[in-house]
């Protein structure tokens, strides 16, 4: 009770001293404990006085004393710290009423004893006041006062002892007594002096004390706190106060005010956190020394701390932070990472054993989103359209519980990634993952996202050999997350792996499909060779069989006229047959001559005509007319073409549409498409073929029906022999039909002489719509990478002899000549060297990316048209090279 009350008066007292010197500190603690003390001798002094003896002189001695201490305990309450320790002066007025009124009052004569029991209490005062004293003046105000206390007592001792007369034995003792009061005073100097140099010497110590503390409680890495354990009586209720924290603490807690003073409560409801059991094990450390080691989670800020706290002595408690967050979020994606790895085993081996990517992909999206715990994860693949560019579009998606799938949404198919988010495709093209929370990105991405519920996202692109071919997204609905490396990693190899799945099954159905070419190819040629037997055999049965009949001398004239006729008819077929098999072989042995002359073109029509017709009407099939279709208007009469050729190519139509018209009519004719085109056609009434067969009549071996059973025979060479022999003299063919209605198959060829390769400036009628198209790519470097020079003389003769084209044979010429030329557009024949192609359109996109670059193929399948999107071409063309479409082509490209 009395160390309560004592500490109480400490603290009301001394409460402001903290921002002043050790010594004051110091002196001023002694003189409230020195004030104190007295008080409590003070109280004992009145009780003497009220059961003894008194009077008014001894009372008022009393006063002074009381007087002095009160005045010592305001002063030092006040902070008068010179006041407070200069209040001592009172004693030797107390020492004037108890040693000289008081005796003269009682008539007790005043000794030389009484002069020196005087001197001896003015000697304890000063020495007091030296260990109270902040400066020597208070000694020397001190001195002043107990000298007039000393001359008051000699006047009267002189009176009463030596009769009012001066004597050298008074003046002898109160000189001794002056001296005395001296020499106290210097020794009081002394004592001063000494105790001031004593604390700086103390107070020195403290700073570097401090100095060392400071520095090491500033610059810790962990947060330290020093805390005090309180008892509030009046609510029951036990606290901490914190008597100091330092920086890393309150930077930990993003605490910029002050904290010191406050309890441990008040700093958690600052903190907007209500989990107080910290508190109560903190206390419980504080009052019963007993460590804490542990791991606490402040759930307002997400963060974590390592707290090791203990106490040095009874009532207080060290706490050491450390903020754990960063390493329990790696431990804690660390686990997730593991989890993903297991997940991508499994899926690794599903994506192994499949040969369906439509079975296999969205099981390994199920089983990745699972152990990643994400609410929706997908795959999109780039497409790549003329009017939009490059698009994405969804292929597969797998989302969690309650999570609004996004795979039916038709706003996420075929979306142009330049509508949907630019900084998507930009980021994704370069091999950069795209993440991050919804609410912290530009606003066309959120408009993008935030309809689809995300509010983080990862997302990682799928490259295939090197070529950008989409990617696989990992969504988060519920929560904004952050998302850790190691998770990044992982969900990287899940698109790595994905892409090598991919490549593999690609190679695998290529492989596939090349096998089921081949075997095609052999049962192509199967069929062929069966047909070539039956196309043989058929006319040397009729051969041979009359041959024996016409020797018989019974056989009458007229059936002999017709044998003979038969038989000349079957040769004919076979010569025709043969003549097929002898011209494709020259052409693909490169044995093809070619031998330009000028013909006269109506002539060369009519003696087809006229020949067809004779044979028609030598058969029965005399419902089919053919007729000659040629322009009244048109000046031109002669051709500059290889006359045998070009019948070839006529003949080999006409025998196509008599085979497939049983009546009906024929037209042969032709139109001049400007100045540097000549468009023959054959049109007929007859059977029509199906769309999906357009482009397969012109391959080798190929037939709508291939079988040799079927009822129109032959032997399926013929377009393929126009189509190769049209190559070799720079025109093209396509055909028109509809099936039951008939066809129509057109030549185009050039009117130009090869030989010096000069064409006139004016474009053909029906391509007029394309003349600012055509001036625009007359005045730009073009590139044209071909083997074959017709090919190349067609493409220029289609832009004019001042179009800028540049033709190479050779790819790593073409490469240096792209480097250095930069070329507006490239037009690349992949039928070149193969691969080679492939990968030189993916080292110009690479180097030079803004230039385009059409493929040039004489055959290209829905696989390859894929192929050349993901290889880096921008569009493609089907050789022949038809000029619609080239400068549709071209128009999209300026």
């Amino acid at each position: 009770m009395f160390k309560e009350l004592f500490t109480r008066l400490y603290k009301y007292f001394l409460r402001g001293y903290e921002d002043y010197s050790l010594e004051i500190q110091k002196k001023m603690k002694y003189l409230f404990i020195f004030a104190i003390a007295g008080l409590v001798i003070y109280v004992g002094l009145i009780a003497v006085r009220v059961f003894g003896e008194s009077n008014i002189y001894l009372l008022s001695g009393d006063f002074f004393l009381l007087i002095f201490l009160l005045s010592t305990l305001f002063f030092i309450k006040h902070e008068r710290i010179l006041k407070a320790a200069s209040t001592v002066s009172l004693i030797p007025i107390s020492i004037l009423f108890y040693h000289v009124i008081e005796n003269t009052y009682l008539g007790y004569p005043i000794t030389i004893d009484s002069l020196f029991a005087t001197l001896a209490f003015i000697i304890f005062g000063i020495l007091i006041l030296s260990l109270f004293a902040v400066k020597v003046s208070q000694l020397l105000v001190y001195s002043g006062i107990a000298f007039i206390t000393l001359i008051i007592h000699y006047i009267v001792m002189v009176e009463d002892t030596f009769g009012g007369e001066l004597s050298q034995v008074s003046l002898t003792h109160f000189a001794s007594a002056v001296m005395g009061l001296g020499i106290s005073l210097l020794v009081g100097v002394l004592i001063l002096n000494l105790s001031h140099e004593l604390i700086n010497i103390a107070e020195r110590a403290r700073r570097r004390s401090e100095e060392k503390y400071y520095s090491l409680f500033s610059n810790m890495m962990d947060g330290f706190a020093y805390l005090k354990y309180e008892k509030n009586p009046r609510k029951d209720e036990d606290n901490l106060v914190l008597i100091e924290a330092n920086y890393a603490l309150k930077n930990m807690l993003d605490i910029n005010y002050d904290i010191e003073n406050k309890t441990a409560s008040q700093i958690l409801n600052q903190l907007n956190s209500n989990d107080y059991s910290i508190v109560d094990r903190l206390i419980n450390a504080a009052r019963t020394g007993k460590e804490i080691n542990e791991e606490y989670y402040l759930e307002p800020m997400d963060i974590w701390f390592h707290l090791y706290a203990f106490s040095p002595q009874r009532g207080f408690v060290v706490v050491l932070a450390r903020n754990i967050t960063e390493q329990k979020e790696n431990n804690e994606a660390l686990l997730k990472r593991d989890k993903i790895f297991m997940a991508l085993g499994h899926a690794a081996s599903l994506l192994i054993e499949t040969y369906s990517l439509d079975q296999s992909l969205p099981k390994v999206l199920a089983e990745i989103g699972q152990s990643a715990n994400v609410s929706r994860t997908y795959i999109f693949e780039n497409q790549h359209h003329q009017d939009k560019g490059l698009c994405m579009h969804q292929l597969y998606e797998w989302t969690a519980e309650g999570i609004t799938p996004q795979i039916d949404n038709s706003e996420l198919q075929e979306l142009p990634y330049n509508i949907a988010s630019p900084v998507l495709g930009e980021k994704l093209s370069k091999g950069d993952i795209y993440f991050g929370d919804v609410n912290n990105m530009a606003q066309e991405e959120k408009d993008f996202l935030e309809p689809q519920g995300i509010k983080s996202i990862l997302v990682v692109p799928i490259f295939i050999e090197q070529t950008w071919w989409g990617f696989v997204g990992f969504d988060e609905c519920t929560e904004n997350r952050k998302w850790s490396n190691a998770e990044i990693e992982a969900l990287k190899l899940v698109a790595d792996i994905i892409g090598a799945s991919i490549s593999r099954l690609q190679m695998e159905n290529n492989l596939r499909q090349a096998k089921e070419k081949a075997e095609e190819s052999d049962k192509l040629k199967g069929a062929f060779l069966a047909n070539i037997s039956h196309e043989v055999r058929t006319p040397m049965n009729a051969i041979v069989g009359f041959s024996e009949m016409i020797t018989d001398p019974d056989i009458e004239e007229e059936d002999k006229k017709e044998y003979l006729k038969l038989i000349k008819q079957s040769s004919n077929n076979l010569l025709n047959l043969i003549n097929d098999i002898i011209d494709l072989s020259k052409i693909e042995t490169g044995q093809l001559d070619i031998h330009y002359r000028e013909y006269n073109i109506n002539e060369l029509l009519g003696d087809i005509r006229n020949k067809f017709v004779h044979e028609l009407d030598d058969t029965s099939q005399k419902t089919v007319s053919i007729n000659l279709r040629i322009p009244e208007k048109s000046s031109l009469r002669y051709l500059y073409t290889d006359y045998y050729w070009l019948k070839q190519i006529i003949t080999n139509l006409l025998e196509n549409a008599v085979k497939f018209t049983p009546k009906g009519s024929i037209d042969l004719g032709y139109h001049v498409a400007g100045n540097e085109f000549i468009k023959f056609y054959v049109k007929d009434t007859g059977i029509g073929i199906a769309p999906h067969n357009h482009e397969l009549i012109f391959e080798q071996f190929r037939q709508a029906d291939n079988t040799y059973t079927r009822e129109y025979g032959g032997t399926g060479l013929g377009l393929t022999i126009v189509k190769k022999l049209l190559n070799g003299l720079g025109g093209y063919i396509w055909v028109e039909s509809i099936q039951g209605k008939g066809s129509v198959f057109s030549v185009m060829l050039p009117l130009t002489e090869p030989e010096n390769k000069t064409f006139t400036h004016q474009m053909p009628a029906y391509i007029d719509e394309f003349h600012n198209t055509i001036n625009y790519w007359k005045k730009q470097p073009i590139l044209m990478v071909e083997k074959h020079e017709g090919n190349f003389e067609f493409i220029k003769a289609l832009m004019g002899k001042t179009a800028r084209i540049k033709r190479l044979t050779d790819e790593q010429k073409a490469l240096e000549s792209i480097r250095n030329n930069r070329p507006k557009l490239i037009m690349l024949d992949t039928d070149l060297t193969g691969e080679d192609s492939w990968k030189i359109a993916r080292n110009i996109n690479r180097q030079i990316p803004e230039v385009p670059i059409i493929a040039m193929s004489n055959f290209i399948t829905p696989a390859d048209i894929k192929r050349i999107f993901e290889m880096g071409f921008d569009d493609y063309l089907i050789k022949p090279v038809e000029p619609y479409q080239f400068f549709k082509k071209l128009e999209k490209f300026w």
